[in-house]
């Protein structure tokens, strides 16, 4: 985290950065033994009002979101609104094209291609069909292993 929070020191809001991310993925009981990681590769926008995006405003206007902003769903904000503490970790807010995130798995770590490991993996690890183009990613900072 404290990486992260020097980092944010010295960046400018709402500018795009290059971030990878890599973490273990949960597996199946039968899986056991299995070290199943997925490194996520992205260029992303941090310290923005979510309030502000275009999305957002376009979702209140359908009815889809509440009008009023209802604060954020679990946590608490560290500092507005770049980073957020949860259950003693660190998470970094950041707004990403979904169609640009670069997934990459690997097994035992060896590069495999996501349909070689779905049998092996949690239904809750599965994308979720989305329609928005922007997600709004809260990202563990210890996940963190590239940012610039």
């Amino acid at each position: 985290m404290q990486n992260v929070k020097q980092f944010i020191q010295n960046y400018k809001a709402g500018a795009f950065v290059s971030v990878v991310t890599e973490r273990p993925v949960k597996v199946k009981k039968s899986a056991k033994g299995m070290v199943i990681t997925k490194r996520a590769e992205m260029v992303a926008r941090l310290g923005v009002n979510y309030d502000n995006l275009k999305q957002t405003n376009q979702k209140r206007e359908d009815g889809d979101i509440p009008k009023e902003n209802a604060g954020l769903p679990w946590g608490e904000w560290d500092i507005y609104p770049f980073l957020i503490k949860h259950k003693n970790s660190g998470y970094v807010r950041m707004y990403a094209n979904k169609a640009q995130i670069r997934n990459k798995f690997f097994m035992n770590g060896a590069e495999v291609e996501k349909s070689e490991i779905e049998q092996y993996i949690l239904a809750s690890e599965k994308s979720k069909p989305t329609e928005d183009s922007v997600l709004t990613l809260s990202i563990k900072s210890d996940n963190i292993i590239k940012i610039k």
